[in-house]
């Protein structure tokens, strides 16, 4: 086998470290931009296991975390934030 044969294989390979390496420098362009109203279309209130109000069937601490979300949900969509401070 003469040398060059032996080479051709390694030559054919060489560009596939450049490739590699380029290949994490592309942007993703398509991409969509999101925004904090966008919360509102991916998210919703939480509701109580017994309806609209707790009725002893959700524990202390769901209603603690139910209440949490809602209040965060409140002021995200709909710019109803507790005013802290005052």
């Amino acid at each position: 086998m003469k040398f060059s044969d032996q080479l051709k294989p390694l030559i054919m390979l060489m560009p596939l470290p450049i490739l590699c390496a380029t290949s994490a420098c592309v942007k993703n362009t398509t991409e969509t931009v999101r925004s904090v109203s966008d919360y509102g279309l991916i998210a919703a209130p939480i509701t109580y296991a017994g309806g609209k109000d707790t009725d002893g069937i959700d524990t202390a601490e769901t209603v603690a975390q139910i209440k949490k979300h809602n209040s965060r949900y409140a002021c995200v969509v709909d710019k109803d934030c507790p005013v802290v401070g005052r």
